[in-house]
């Protein structure tokens, strides 16, 4: 009992070290954006490319602080958006920041 106790416990922290997507308020038309108010919203954003290169717009609500996200994806942080083959090509209105401070 305590074994299983323990293997909980550990399960519960590592899944609690790794942010999950959760869909944004929005159904990302000009009227209705997809509102990215939290760093699970902007991963929600980053994990499906057939939603941001779909000319989506989106609309940043909130600050939005990253910067725990340094050791993500093999100690290179969180991925950027629209970097690489996969272009965003959605409207994003940004009202706040996105803080990423690495070293």
């Amino acid at each position: 009992m305590k074994d299983y106790l323990i293997l909980l416990f550990a399960l519960f922290v590592i899944t609690s070290l790794f942010s999950d997507p959760v869909a944004p308020i929005g159904q990302g038309t000009e009227n209705d954006p997809y509102q990215i108010a939290s760093l699970d919203n902007l991963e929600w954003l980053n994990d499906f490319h057939h939603v941001w290169n779909s000319g989506a717009h989106y609309i940043q609500t909130a600050d939005i602080d990253a910067s725990n996200t340094e050791s993500w994806n093999y100690g290179l942080g969180y991925y950027r958006i629209g970097v690489g083959n996969n272009k965003f090509s959605g409207v994003m209105t940004d009202r706040v920041t996105v803080l990423l401070d690495y070293p």
